[in-house]
């Protein structure tokens, strides 16, 4: 990419994209009117070699990525992050997941799965419920919680030592850098989204009527419901709270555009 095909005078979009909140539709919407030679290609954290996780030469930074460095964005950016009703979110991201996993399983055989993919292949009780050690700190640190950890943390994972701070005081972190971003905005409620957009790229992007990877499952199934059917027992169901119930604290704690 040349510099001199950057536009200085545009202000900067920055989307730190939460799994299963709409993210590639609101991706491909927006990137298509930034133009594809102003997306940084950095989609997740893990291909952020070295350098800056947003370098300064592209216009929009959108993905899964660590935001530690937001500060250092310049041109007052419009930077932005899509929270969903946590138990939806989960069941989405599950069965997600799993797709994800038979694909993998059907290119490159069962001996090349990781463990958390063969556990996802036998049963929802294998993963969320599960004996082994690497599954449980697996599940525990990227999957439980995740809005408070993406907040709380400005990254996908809930390391030590933030996985044994008090809840109360990741929560004050989570409203803390809240306020570093320029809006968050409840999932399905595009259309204020899409409304703040167009004042920053001066048209108006189509993401209320476009769904860009909607999932293996009926958008009419509840992705919690069907979940919480393939655990082995009532027990497990009622044991699945405890992946949801800080980010439902966070909910109400988060000021939504």
């Amino acid at each position: 990419m040349h510099m001199a095909d950057y536009k200085h005078d545009h202000r900067p979009i920055v989307f730190l994209h939460l799994p299963k909140t709409g993210g590639q539709t609101i991706h491909h919407s927006v990137g298509g009117q930034v133009g594809g030679r102003f997306i940084s290609p950095y989609r997740l954290q893990t291909q952020v070699k070295a350098g800056p996780t947003f370098p300064p030469e592209y216009r929009m930074h959108s993905g899964h990525l660590n935001w530690q460095s937001l500060e250092q964005v310049a041109g007052n950016p419009f930077s932005f992050m899509v929270l969903r009703e946590p138990r939806e979110r989960l069941g989405s991201f599950y069965f997600f997941m799993r797709a994800e996993a038979r694909k993998a399983r059907d290119t490159h055989g069962e001996e090349a799965l990781s463990p958390v993919q063969r556990a996802i292949l036998t049963s929802a009780s294998a993963v969320f419920f599960s004996d082994d050690p690497h599954i449980r700190r697996m599940v525990n640190e990227g999957w439980s919680n995740l809005s408070l950890t993406y907040l709380a943390t400005r990254t996908l994972r809930r390391q030590e030592p933030m996985t044994s701070f008090p809840l109360a005081d990741l929560l004050v972190r989570a409203q803390e850098n809240s306020r570093a971003l320029s809006a968050i905005y409840r999932f399905g409620e595009f259309d204020k989204l899409e409304a703040d957009l167009e004042t920053v790229l001066g048209n108006r992007p189509g993401i209320v009527t476009k769904r860009a990877n909607p999932g293996p499952l009926d958008p009419a199934v509840s992705r919690w419901g069907a979940l919480l059917d393939e655990l082995d027992s009532d027990a497990e169901r009622q044991g699945m709270d405890r992946y949801v119930d800080e980010d439902e604290i966070l909910m109400q704690r988060i000021d939504f555009r």
